[in-house]
């Protein structure tokens, strides 16, 4: 793991990632819960205090859209794994950015032609064009 900044280090807070922002918060111990709200209360960077829920959903009085390091903070307190990332993978744009220039840009019978050879035929093998029946 790298070193993270210590509280009296010149790096801005700002320049930080929600991981490393949300360690400072834990170091410096600016992080409470309060049991009869089932909140947390976490000192940011800038000194102002906001309200973090995990249940029952994730919610931070911040005025971020994303996920923000007061809510990371919040869950690396109780020790909770950080959510992955999923990616959805779009496959027909996959495979066309598996294609050359050149494959991209034939169309029809030659297309058609020149993926057969590079993936199911062997070099020497000659393939007959027939009429496609309709």
């Amino acid at each position: 793991m790298k070193d993270l900044p210590s509280q009296s280090s010149t790096v801005k807070l700002q320049s930080l990632s929600s991981e490393a922002r949300a360690h400072q918060i834990l170091v410096n111990d600016t992080i409470s819960f309060d049991s009869k709200l089932h909140v947390f209360n976490v000192k940011g960077g800038s000194g102002i205090t906001r309200v973090v829920s995990l249940f029952p959903k994730v919610s931070c009085s911040c005025p971020s859209t994303n996920e923000c390091y007061h809510i990371v903070a919040a869950r690396m307190f109780l020790g909770m794994t950080m959510p992955c990332k999923s990616v959805k993978r779009n496959l027909s744009q996959l495979r066309k950015n598996s294609r050359t220039r050149r494959e991209k840009m034939m169309v029809g019978k030659d297309h058609v032609q020149i993926m057969l050879q590079k993936v199911f035929l062997p070099h020497d093998c000659v393939i007959a064009s027939y009429p496609l029946i309709s």
